[in-house]
């Protein structure tokens, strides 16, 4: 999975992760924790999303109300299911930060 920063792939000290890829931004997780591979997620990296991925999020899910979860995933390069073992302060950050990509964010 590239952009995602785990204890196993880092070359740096787990107390000391950096991001990797060049892309928008990146996240530290407050409350790290282990993806279903058994890695253990400590940062991610984001992306600014793109029409193919709103086009994308739209097919899998019908409901608007499914797209924000869909569009986190693809910024994060997660598989959605990994995204339902993430603290929920840290979830609501990457929300955040999706917001402001999107341009949805509150002024």
């Amino acid at each position: 999975m590239e952009g995602i920063q785990t204890a196993d792939n880092a070359s740096q000290s787990s107390a000391e992760v950096a991001v990797t890829t060049a892309t928008a931004d990146g996240y530290t997780l407050k409350f790290p924790y282990k993806l279903a591979t058994g890695e253990m997620l400590t940062c991610v990296t984001l992306r600014r999303l793109r029409v193919a991925d709103m086009k994308a999020a739209k097919r899998q899910f019908k409901n608007s109300d499914e797209w924000d979860e869909a569009l986190i995933a693809r910024m994060t390069d997660l598989n959605p299911e990994d995204l339902t073992g993430m603290d929920l302060e840290d979830y609501q950050a990457l929300s955040k930060r999706f917001r402001q990509f999107a341009g949805l964010a509150d002024e």
